[in-house]
C-alpha cells in the first residue's frame, strides 16, 4: 500500500493525465450506452417469477405485439401498406384481412363480421408481431420506423405502450436533472464550510456517473 501511495504521489501528473484521458473516452462513449427496459432481465435466475417467465417464453416465445391502424385508405392501399410494414427490420409477421379472405372479393361476400375486424370505414387495422420482446430495443426501433413511414398511424398494444413509456422516461430524466441539480447545488452551498466544496463535490459525482 505504501509503495502504491508513493507511486501516486511521485507520478501525480501522469496519474491525472491518464485519469483525464479515461474520463474523456467515457464521455465520448456515452451515446453508445444502451438502457435495458426489460425489467424481467434484472430478476435472479432462481426467482419463481423469473422461472415462470422462462417457461412461458419457452412454450410460446417472447415476441412483442402491436396493433397499427392507418386511416383513409382503400383496400389496395392498405395491402401496399402491409407490405411496407412487413419489410421493416424487426417485424416478424403481420396479420391483415388478406390473410383470412380474398380482398379482391366484394366485402359483402366476405362478410361484415370478418372484414370489420381488419377494415372498417376506410380504417385498416394491422396485427404486427415483432421479433423481439415488447420492451426490447429492436422492437422499439421497429416501432419508430413504422411511425416514420406512417406519421398519422395510430398504435396500441404492449409493444407500442412500452416504447411510448421508454420515450417518456428518457425525456423526463433530463427535465428531472434540470430541477434536481440546482437543488443539490443550493444544499451543498448552505451546508459546506467553503465555497470551493460544492464544485468539487459536483465534479466528483459527475465523473463517477460518467
Amino acid at each position: 500500500m505504501k509503495k502504491l501511495t508513493r507511486f501516486l504521489i511521485h507520478h501525480r501528473l501522469l496519474v491525472l493525465a491518464v485519469f483525464a484521458i479515461l474520463v474523456a473516452l467515457s464521455m465520448l462513449l456515452i451515446p453508445k450506452v444502451k438502457i435495458n427496459y426489460e425489467m424481467a432481465s434484472y430478476l435472479p435466475g432462481d426467482a419463481p417469477s423469473k422461472i415462470a417467465i422462462n417457461v412461458l417464453e419457452a412454450q410460446f416465445g417472447d415476441t412483442g405485439n402491436a396493433q397499427v391502424m392507418v386511416s383513409d385508405v382503400s383496400l389496395s392501399e392498405a395491402y401496399a401498406i402491409k407490405q411496407q410494414i412487413k419489410q421493416v427490420e424487426g417485424v416478424k409477421s403481420i396479420l391483415w384481412l388478406d390473410d383470412v379472405a380474398d380482398i379482391h372479393t366484394p366485402l359483402d361476400v366476405i362478410g361484415k363480421t370478418t372484414y370489420e375486424n381488419y377494415y372498417k370505414d376506410r380504417h385498416a387495422l394491422f396485427m404486427v408481431e415483432f421479433k423481439g420482446s415488447s420492451s426490447s430495443l429492436e422492437t422499439g426501433q421497429a416501432i419508430k420506423k413504422i411511425s416514420a413511414l406512417f406519421p398519422d398511424a395510430e398504435m396500441a398494444g404492449a409493444a407500442a405502450s412500452d416504447n411510448s413509456t421508454n420515450d417518456i422516461l428518457s425525456g423526463e430524466i433530463f427535465k428531472i436533472a434540470l430541477i434536481i441539480v440546482p437543488i443539490c447545488i443550493i444544499i451543498l452551498a448552505v451546508s459546506s464550510n467553503a465555497w470551493l466544496e460544492p464544485p468539487i463535490y459536483l465534479l466528483v459525482i459527475g465523473i463517477a456517473i460518467v
